[in-house]
Formats: C-alpha cells, sequence, structure tokens
C-alpha cells in the first residue's frame, strides 16, 4: 500500500504498510518509531550497556569504550563521539608500524613496543624502562652485563650448568650430557642409562630383566631373590623369605605353607573330591579313582596309593595275565617271562609253558622222574653209544664199561669181544648194585672150587 516494497503478507512483514519509510531493514531513526519492524524502538535501547542509547549521541552501541565523553583510547576509534580521532591515534610519523600514541617515540622507527633492548641507554622496546641496565631475574647480572636471559636467576655468566637444557653459564653450548640421546625425553644427566629408551626416572620396572628401569638406584624390591630359590617375587614367588617356597617346588604337609604358591595345591586342598588330600595320603588329588581307600582295576595306576601298580599282584613288574601282563603265576615273584627255570621243581618260571626237565637238551628228561641218568651231559642218554674205555655209563644202562656184555666176562682175557676192545686189567667202570652182587658171587663161587 505504501509502495516501499513490502507487504503486510511477506515474510518478515511490514509493521505499518501506511508509511513508507517502515518496513523491514530500514535504518532507526530518532523518532519513537519502530523503522526496521523488529519489534523494538532500537533507539531506545543500550545495547553496550555503557549508559548511553542512540538516541543519546552514542556513536557506537556495541563498544562499550564509545560514548559521548569518554576517554580516548590509543585505538584509532573516536572513543568520546566527538566525531574526530586524535591525530596521535592515527599517525605513524617514523612509519615503524605503531601510531604516535602507542608508540614511546615515533620519530625514530628502531623503537617502538616490543623491540629488542640494545646496550645503548634507550628505552627501545618502550616498556618504560632503559632494560640494559636493569637486573630483572635479580641475579647479579644485566643483560648488558652478559645475562643471556634475564627471566631467569639460574641463567647468568658464570652460572653452573643445570640438567635443564639450557645454556646457564651464557657461553652460547649445552653440555655434552644435557642432549637426550635415546628419544626417551629424559636428558643423559636426568637419568641413569640414555641409551635405552626403556630406561628413565618412572619407567615401569620390568620383572626379572636386571635392570633398573625407574633410574631408583638399584633393582625393584620384587626382582630380587632374597631367599635364593631362583625365584623373584616378581616371577610368582609367594614367600621370597623361604628357599623351599615357589612355584613348582614340592607341596608339604606343613601346616597350611603354600609350598609351590598354587592355592589350589595346599595339604588340605581335596582338588579331585574324593575326600581324601596329599596330606591324608592322596597320591593324585587330580583323580578321584586314586585314593587310599580306591580299589585297584587294570588300568595302570596306582589306585590305592600304596606304592605300587597292584595289578602286577607279587611286584615283580611283569603284570597279572588278567590285566593283560604276560605274568603266568602274578602270585609268585619268581614266576615271569625270562625268569631263570629251575629244573624239576615242577614250577614254570619262565612262563614259556612247562617246566625244565631237560637240562642238558638231549631229549631224554632228567630228574627224578626221568630216564637221563646224567642230565647235565647231553651224551649221556638211554641208548647212546657206550664209550668202553670212558669209565662212564654212557647209555645209561647201569653197567660201567668193564661190566658191559659186550666186553666179556671178568677174568675173560679174551680181547675180541664184539663192538669193544676191552682189557679186564683196566679199571672197572660203575657198575650197578645187583652186577656188584653177581660179581661178589662168581668170586665166591671160584674160591670154593
Amino acid at each position: 500500500m505504501d509502495l516501499d516494497g513490502w507487504s503486510e503478507c511477506d515474510t518478515p512483514a511490514d509493521c505499518d504498510d501506511g508509511d513508507a519509510t517502515v518496513y523491514p531493514g530500514a535504518a532507526e531513526s530518532c523518532n519513537g518509531v519502530d523503522d526496521d519492524c523488529d519489534g523494538t524502538i532500537d533507539e531506545q535501547t543500550d545495547d553496550d550497556n555503557d549508559g548511553w542509547t542512540v538516541c543519546q549521541g552514542d556513536c557506537d552501541d556495541n563498544d562499550t569504550l564509545t560514548y559521548p565523553g569518554a576517554v580516548e583510547q590509543c585505538d584509532e576509534v573516536d572513543n568520546d563521539c566527538d566525531e574526530v580521532v586524535p591525530a596521535d591515534e592515527t599517525t605513524d610519523a617514523d612509519g615503524d608500524g605503531f601510531v604516535e600514541c602507542a608508540d614511546c617515540d615515533d620519530g625514530d622507527p628502531a623503537i617502538f613496543p616490543g623491540q629488542q633492548e640494545l646496550c645503548d641507554a634507550i628505552d627501545n622496546n618502550c616498556d618504560g624502562n632503559v632494560d640494559e641496565g636493569l637486573d630483572d631475574d635479580w641475579d647479579g647480572l644485566s643483560i648488558c652485563e652478559g645475562d643471556c636471559d634475564d627471566t631467569n636467576a639460574d641463567i647468568y655468566p658464570g652460572a653452573p650448568e643445570l640438567c635443564d637444557g639450557l645454556d646457564n653459564d651464557c657461553d652460547e653450548a649445552l653440555d655434552e650430557y644435557e642432549f637426550d640421546n635415546d628419544g626417551d625425553g629424559f636428558l643423559e644427566c636426568a637419568e641413569c642409562d640414555d641409551t635405552d629408551d626403556s630406561v628413565y626416572p618412572g619407567a615401569t620396572e620390568i620383572c626379572d630383566d636386571g635392570i633398573d628401569s625407574d633410574c631408583a638406584g638399584d633393582l625393584a624390591i620384587t626382582e630380587v631373590d632374597d631367599d635364593g630359590d631362583g625365584v623373584s617375587e616378581c616371577s610368582g614367588d609367594c614367600d621370597d623369605e623361604d628357599p623351599f617356597t615357589y612355584p613348582g617346588a614340592e607341596e608339604l604337609c606343613n601346616a597350611l605353607h603354600d609350598d609351590d604358591c598354587n592355592p589350589a595345591t595346599d595339604e588340605l586342598a581335596d582338588i579331585d573330591m574324593d575326600g581324601f588330600n596329599i596330606c591324608q595320603g592322596d597320591c593324585d588329588d587330580l583323580n578321584d579313582n586314586a585314593h587310599p581307600q580306591a580299589d585297584e582295576v587294570c588300568d595302570g595306576i596306582d589306585n590305592d596309593c600304596d606304592d605300587e601298580i597292584d595289578e602286577d599282584l607279587d611286584y615283580d613288574h611283569d603284570g597279572h595275565s588278567g590285566c593283560g601282563g604276560e605274568d603266568c603265576n602274578d602270585n609268585n615273584p619268581s614266576s615271569y617271562p625270562g625268569a631263570p627255570e629251575t629244573p624239576y621243581d615242577g614250577i614254570d618260571q619262565d612262563c614259556d609253558g612247562a617246566d625244565l626237565t631237560d637240562v642238558d637238551g638231549d631229549g631224554i628228561d632228567g630228574g627224578p622222574y626221568g630216564e637221563d641218568c646224567d642230565d647235565t651231559n647231553a651224551e649221556r642218554y638211554p641208548g647212546a653209544t657206550e664209550d668202553c674205555e670212558d669209565g662212564i655209563d654212557g647209555d645209561c644202562d647201569g653197567v660201567g664199561d668193564a661190566y658191559d656184555d659186550d666186553c666179556g666176562a671178568v677174568g675173560d682175557d679174551d680181547d675180541s669181544a664184539p663192538d669193544c676192545s676191552c682189557d679186564i686189567e683196566s679199571e672197572p667202570g660203575p657198575a650197578s648194585p645187583l652186577v656188584a652182587l653177581g660179581l661178589l658171587a662168581a668170586l665166591t663161587l671160584r674160591r670154593r672150587r
């Protein structure tokens, strides 16, 4: 309606479509009207809270340092709203980048805030002090007396070098031990081994590596094997004052002491829940089929904990035949495969299936029930060829050589008897008692004649 380009139906809407100077975005004027349609009469607000509104003369209602009568700042701004920026806020006479009000000497381009101080009796950095004459760190020397850092009291000519990575004595060189050779963040002078990046103050101690990793001056107490049993505390020794206590030690029945550092195998533990622990005679506390009251079975285990695998009942270690062993008589410890055989005792000691009755291996059994008259001589047995001159009953007929039928009779001078060449003058061989009685009768009869 007012031809200002905004209608009441626009977004945002024209808040007064009968006034062409009122529409969204219009310039606010000190007229008591919401010229820009933002819902407030902006000229009556104090946006920067400096006590002045725009209509009261605040030339920048967004700057608390700018309002009528404000003190001029060295900021190239019309702070007092008199529409004049002082010349010293805009003039840089020496061209050093600092205006006159900020430069303590705007006629010398070598003097400005932040400039390096020189020993020339001039306030080069505009801090209000002729720094070359001051000892800012109170170490007794100023920069013009050689102090290379007048903000640090530990730095001055002749100062002792500290382990701080700084040139304390101002000789423009660090001592050789102030470098970090292994790159662990600690200087050589601050640690015990600057060639190993895992060794430095505060490092984590590694168990049993023999290295003072944290540079504390000694090994960690847990790395030391105090009892000399070969295992340190950090390697699992639960009592490093007892050389008989360490992981893997034999668990003893010694009043609840955990010898092997494994609580699960302590002497009172019944691990296999068979009702017996090791101090009650359980020889295998991981097997509930092994305890002092268990029955022996054919499983190759000492079930009843008597220190023997009882399948071998006679303890000759060849096993009972009923459990798959080779012992033919597990009630006789002298009977097992390979045992020495005792002949003629009726016992099969070597488990070959029979007693030994033919010792000399001539095929004829000896002993009290055999026919071999000498079971130690394979050449003597019934039916053997008789040697008429050896004085031995070779054929086991009970008659010695001199009295053999083939050799004739006593007193016979005939040396041509069948199968023999015998001389009755030779020593008679052993004869049976019957032969001896016969001979005695013949001699008696001869005398009677």
